[in-house]
């Protein structure tokens, strides 16, 4: 019975250990990338979403590519989409930033952006290759959710 459960604690331990280095350490490298493109409509853009490239994708075949892997010093990366939903000219970029929002905060909203007169749909996100995926959900609250989630694993089974 003692050996079940010196095994079980530290395999706890190191699955805390792993959340921790995994998703709250900064990353090692000292430069972010983000995806730079720009098109308009979807029949003929690369740009938009569904967003089809990935670091793989573009590290294979040819040079000429619609889409490019950017380094971003701030570590911010953004998408911007004009026009209205099902608009056959909506135009979708994937930027760096060059500076992050005024908050801080990740996140989708509308705005007005440099120097463009009307509002416009932006996402905002920090971290390496962040403004490729459809959604740009913030990784953070995943990995707390699982550090809270491991937590109660924890103190349920050190109440037993």
């Amino acid at each position: 019975m003692y050996f079940n459960s010196v095994y079980v604690s530290s395999s706890l331990f190191i699955a805390v250990i792993w959340c921790l280095l995994t998703f709250c350490t900064p990353s090692i490298k000292a430069v972010n990338y983000c995806y730079t493109c720009r098109s308009r409509g979807s029949s003929t853009g690369d740009c938009g979403d569904p967003f089809h490239w990935n670091h793989t994708t573009l590290s294979q075949g040819s040079q000429m590519k619609p889409v490019e892997l950017s380094p971003c010093p701030s570590g911010w990366c953004g998408k911007i989409i004009e026009g209205k939903d099902n608009d056959p000219i909506q135009a979708t970029e994937r930027l760096c930033l060059l500076r992050p929002p005024a908050d801080q905060i990740e996140r989708c909203s509308d705005t007005i952006f440099e120097s463009r007169t009307e509002r416009l749909f932006m996402c905002f996100c920090r971290g390496n290759l962040c403004n490729g995926s459809t959604s740009m959900i913030n990784r953070s609250h995943l990995a707390f959710a699982g550090l809270f989630t491991l937590m109660n694993l924890i103190v349920n089974y050190c109440h037993h």
